[in-house]
């Protein structure tokens, strides 16, 4: 008889269940409100918390994946859960934003991927610090970019020659050292992290509180790539917004830095209007707003 790959979900909801942590289990039902009226005793007041997370476990995630996301789980407090949600669901827009920003730090803090970043970029022994680390990076930050385009921009960080751009193909192929460092590959050829959700936020983050020598290097780095004739000028927003939620939890992040760079000195018809959302969306974080209103003052 052919195995079956147990449902990441049902995996993490069981061992939740089995911890005794019905709440969080609670969180992850993929159709709360059908699942909240069966049988005959139905609630008088529906649980809003219930299905909040209920994309936090993917399927394609692994069993062994889906335990360490329900440990992690297992830790946040209910009830700043169900405060998180009462302020998300207020008419009010400061609660509001203030509601769904604490939903996404609960969010960040379980999907971390801390004990497998550690492991597989810092830990001794591996040899990865330096190429499979820029890969990863790469990857994290053109997440849904062809796997060429990846390994393309990586081979532009650091010095610009051509020994290192020829060092990321040889030994390992790319795309094996792309694996091994927990990034999927599409069947289409591109970069993807849906066996490990928020592995690439969590990259990001990590190389920049870990490498803190090499935030000049790595700011120069997205500087190049996403000039009028970088290789991932294609992917500007989305790096905008990486560096937008990397800016909210550390310190020196080169997202108003890259802001400027690009409305002032390539200030094209896209890259204002991808300068413009991104301003916005600071204004309205609560982390963000006053040094967002101070570049605006600036530029004006």
């Amino acid at each position: 008889m052919e195995a079956v790959r147990p449902d990441a979900v049902q995996v993490a909801r069981n061992h939740l269940a089995r911890w005794g942590s019905h709440a969080q289990a609670g969180w992850l039902q993929q159709d709360a409100q059908r699942t909240g009226t069966r049988g005959l005793l139905r609630q008088t007041a529906p649980d809003r918390t219930a299905g909040v997370l209920s994309d936090l476990v993917t399927r394609s995630v692994s069993p062994d994946d889906a335990v360490a996301i329900a440990r992690r789980l297992r830790g946040i407090d209910p009830e700043r859960l169900a405060k998180a949600v009462e302020r998300r669901d207020t008419p009010s827009s400061p609660e509001h934003e203030q509601g769904i920003s604490e939903l996404r730090r609960i969010r960040e803090e379980v999907l971390l991927w801390t004990n497998f970043l550690e492991q597989t970029l810092t830990g001794t022994g591996t040899g990865t610090r330096g190429q499979d680390r820029v890969m990863l990076l790469a990857a994290a930050y053109l997440e849904g970019a062809p796997i060429e385009r990846c390994i393309k921009a990586a081979t532009e960080f650091g010095a610009r020659d051509e020994a290192g751009a020829r060092r990321y193909r040889e030994g390992r192929s790319p795309r094996r050292r792309l694996r091994d460092v927990g990034v999927g590959i599409t069947s289409g050829d591109t970069a993807a992290f849906h066996r490990r959700p928020g592995l690439a936020r969590s990259a990001i983050r990590m190389d920049w509180h870990h490498w803190a020598d090499e935030r000049d290097a790595t700011t120069e780095w997205l500087t190049r790539i996403t000039a009028p004739d970088g290789v991932a000028r294609a992917w500007t927003e989305q790096i905008g917004s990486r560096l937008l939620e990397l800016s909210i939890t550390e310190v020196e992040s080169p997202f108003f830095t890259l802001l400027d760079t690009w409305a002032t000195t390539s200030p094209d018809e896209q890259y204002l209007r991808i300068v413009t959302a991104l301003i916005t969306q600071a204004t309205e974080t609560e982390e963000l707003a006053r040094d967002a209103h101070k570049q605006l003052l600036d530029w004006a």
